[in-house]
C-alpha cells in the first residue's frame, strides 16, 4: 500500500477514475491527509452524473455492512432469521440510480471491519442479497506513515490503487475555475510551488502546508480578513506564513484592478516575476464580460506568457469570457494563437 503503482495528477486521476467506475471497476486513492481524496472522487461522481454515498468506515462497526441480525416473520406464520440492511446500507442494495460509494478512511478502520467489504467488493452480495448494478465502490486511504493500514485481501480486489500526484499546476488550475479562493494565494504557489505540500512536524500540534490549508487560507482572506502572521501561520504553519506575509505586502506596490480597468493604457506594469504572476491572477479572479476589453488591453502589455496564464485562468472559471470581440482580436495575433495551443 506504501508504493501504489501509480501515481496521477487531479486531473488525470479524475478522468481515470471515471472510466474505471463507469465500467464498474473498484479502486483505491491513497495519499497523505489534505490533498484532494474527496474532491477527486466528488469530481468523478459529478462527471457520472451520479449520487455519492460516503461512509467513513472508520467509525463504522463490522456489522455495519451487512446489517442487524433480526427474526423475520413470514406470511405462512413461520420465522426466519436474516440481516437486515439499515440506514445507507440499505442504497447499496435498492439504488435504481448511479450512486458513488466512497469508502473514505479505510486504512483506518480495524482489520474486522474491513474484512467485511471483502464481499461487497468482489462478488457484489452478501447473504445472498445483490448489490445493486448502479453502485460503484471507490476507497480512499491515508498512507502507512499516517498510522493507515488495508488488509491485503482488500488490495487484492481493486482493479487499481492509486496515488495523487501534487502539483502547482492542476491545484492552480482548479483553485482558478473554482472562484472561491484569494487570488493571492493562487500567484504566491506558481512563485513557491515546492509550498504546495510539506509534511507535518512530528509530535506538533501545527498546520502544514497542503492543498486543504492552502484553500482554507484562500477562502478566509476573501473573507476580508487582515493577512497577518499571526492567521496565516494558524492556517499553513510557521515559515510558509511568513512567507505569504511578504508576498502580500509586496503587492500594494501592484496597480488596483480599477486602476487597469479605467486605464488599461497607463496603469503600472510590474516587472518582476512574482508581481507579474500575482496580477494575472488578481484580474483571472475579477474577470467579468463588461471588464474583458480592458482586460486585454493591459494584458496585451504583459510578457506574453503572463497573459496566456491569465486568460487559461479566466477560461477555466467561465469560457463564456472568451467569447468576445476583445478576446478574437487578441488570439489573432500569431503567436498569441500558439502559445494559448488554439
Amino acid at each position: 500500500m506504501d508504493k501504489p503503482t501509480f501515481s496521477l495528477r487531479f486531473d488525470d486521476l479524475v478522468a481515470t477514475g471515471t472510466v474505471l467506475a463507469q465500467h464498474n471497476e473498484p479502486f483505491m486513492i491513497v495519499g497523505p491527509p489534505g490533498v484532494g481524496k474527496t474532491a477527486a472522487v466528488q469530481a468523478i461522481a459529478q462527471r457520472l452524473g451520479a449520487d455519492l454515498l460516503n461512509r467513513f468506515t472508520s467509525i463504522e462497526d463490522p456489522t455495519d455492512p451487512k446489517g442487524l441480525p433480526w427474526l423475520m416473520h413470514k406470511p405462512d406464520g413461520t420465522v426466519k432469521a436474516d440481516f437486515v440492511p439499515f440506514a445507507d446500507t440499505e442504497r447499496l442494495y435498492t439504488a435504481d440510480t448511479l450512486l458513488v460509494c466512497f469508502l473514505d478512511d479505510f486504512g483506518q478502520a480495524p482489520p474486522a471491519t474491513q474484512a467485511p467489504y471483502m464481499q461487497l467488493l468482489h462478488a457484489r452480495e452478501w447473504n445472498g442479497r445483490r448489490v445493486s448494478p448502479y453502485v460503484r465502490f471507490v476507497l480512499a486511504t491515508n498512507r502507512r506513515q499516517e498510522g493507515c493500514i488495508i488488509i491485503p485481501p482488500v488490495i487484492d480486489r481493486m482493479a487499481a490503487i492509486f496515488q495523487i500526484l501534487v502539483e502547482v499546476e492542476s491545484w492552480t488550475a482548479w483553485a482558478a475555475a473554482d472562484g472561491c479562493i484569494d487570488p493571492r494565494m493562487i500567484a504566491f504557489l506558481r512563485v513557491r510551488p515546492d509550498l504546495i505540500l510539506t509534511e507535518p512536524k512530528r509530535g506538533s500540534i501545527e498546520k502544514w502546508c497542503t492543498p486543504r490549508s492552502w484553500h482554507t487560507l484562500g477562502r478566509l482572506l476573501l473573507y476580508c480578513l487582515p493577512v497577518t502572521i499571526q492567521l496565516t501561520e494558524a492556517v499553513i504553519g510557521s515559515g510558509a506564513g511568513a512567507e505569504v506575509v511578504a508576498f502580500c505586502r509586496n503587492l500594494d506596490i501592484l496597480p488596483t484592478r480599477e486602476d487597469i480597468y479605467t486605464q488599461p493604457n497607463k496603469a503600472k506594469v510590474p516587472q518582476k516575476p512574482d508581481l507579474l504572476y500575482a496580477v494575472s491572477s488578481l484580474l483571472a479572479h475579477g474577470a467579468t464580460l463588461e471588464r474583458m476589453a480592458p482586460t486585454i488591453v493591459y494584458l496585451n502589455r504583459l510578457p506574453p506568457e503572463y497573459a496566456v496564464l491569465c486568460l487559461k485562468d479566466i477560461k477555466r472559471r467561465d469560457v463564456t469570457l472568451l467569447e468576445t470581440p476583445a478576446f478574437d482580436q487578441w488570439a489573432s495575433q500569431k503567436d498569441h494563437a500558439a502559445l494559448f495551443g488554439l
